[in-house]
């Protein structure tokens, strides 16, 4: 677990306990602690959320991406294209809206108003 200074809602710079990546992989993060990864993420430049076919893993991007379906995955049209950061993982389960059979990625700054907590 990593330690992350960010500001809180009132602006106040607060350290966050973040899972480091192999944590957010193999660790199950329940639908809180993803949202607040989520708003981190979101801070960092991601746009897009979406869930991988029949798997626990739930990939953020920070450009639009595309759904493969022979390929059966999510990815960029253009990897190097500008502002494409390398996609991260979050394990999570119980946010069950956000699917595969999803046509389109889940926008991350509407999802999270939809889904908002408090920071700690």
């Amino acid at each position: 677990m990593n330690e992350v200074s960010h500001l809180n809602n009132k602006n106040h710079i607060e350290l966050l306990k973040m899972p480091n990546v192999q944590e957010r992989f193999t660790e199950v993060q329940n639908r809180e602690e993803t949202v607040r990864l989520l708003k981190y993420f979101l801070r960092k430049g991601y746009r897009w959320v979406v869930r991988e076919e029949q798997s626990p893993i739930l990939l953020l991007f920070s450009l639009k991406p595309k759904k493969y379906l022979k390929l059966q995955c999510w990815g960029y049209t253009n990897e190097n294209a500008e502002g494409a950061l390398m996609a991260e993982v979050i394990k999570n389960i119980d946010i069950t809206e956000i699917l595969w059979s999803n046509r389109q990625p889940t926008n991350l700054e509407q999802f999270i108003k939809d889904n908002e907590v408090q920071d700690e």
